[in-house]
């Protein structure tokens, strides 16, 4: 067995030893109890840094959590603007459809400014002056359903030879 050894078991026995072996002795008390305390302040620091690190480790889950939502976020956005960036497309050729289709249907309603509307006479001979006199007359029994018929907005033609 060692001196320190001793000492630790039997400190009863620092009478026998000489001045120097009990500085040596006191020293290596002071020591021993330094080293504890040094050993009890390391595992507090120890304890600390386990939670540290804890907390760390908890900050770097959160961290590649939030990563991932952001880079889900950004994606859903890219998606977002594409497909608004179609719809605009779309709308814009409904838009013009639309248009192409309102002036279609005004294809129809041509007016003629500065004509003056012809009355409907009973002699209209110079009206028609290839024609002869019979056809003429043909066609005078006809004014009333034409005029029915201009009344109403339907077409109608007149075409001669009638077949």
């Amino acid at each position: 067995m060692d001196r320190c050894s001793q000492l630790e078991t039997s400190p009863e026995h620092t009478e026998d030893m000489e001045p120097q072996d009990v500085d040596l002795t006191e020293l290596l008390i002071e020591v021993k109890s330094s080293l504890k305390s040094i050993d009890a302040k390391i595992d507090i620091l120890t304890n600390r840094l386990d939670q540290v690190k804890q907390r760390v480790d908890k900050h770097e889950h959160r961290l590649d959590v939030l990563e991932n939502h952001m880079s889900n976020t950004d994606d859903s956005q890219a998606e977002s603007e594409e497909h608004l960036l179609k719809m605009d497309n779309i709308l814009y050729l409904i838009q013009m459809k639309n248009e192409d289709l309102e002036a279609r249907s005004r294809r129809n309603n041509l007016r003629i400014v500065g004509w003056q509307r012809i009355q409907h006479q009973t002699n209209v001979l110079p009206f028609y002056p290839d024609f002869i006199m019979t056809v003429h007359a043909a066609r005078c029994e006809f004014l009333p359903s034409k005029w029915l018929l201009q009344g109403t907005d339907v077409l109608y033609a007149m075409l001669y030879p009638a077949k």
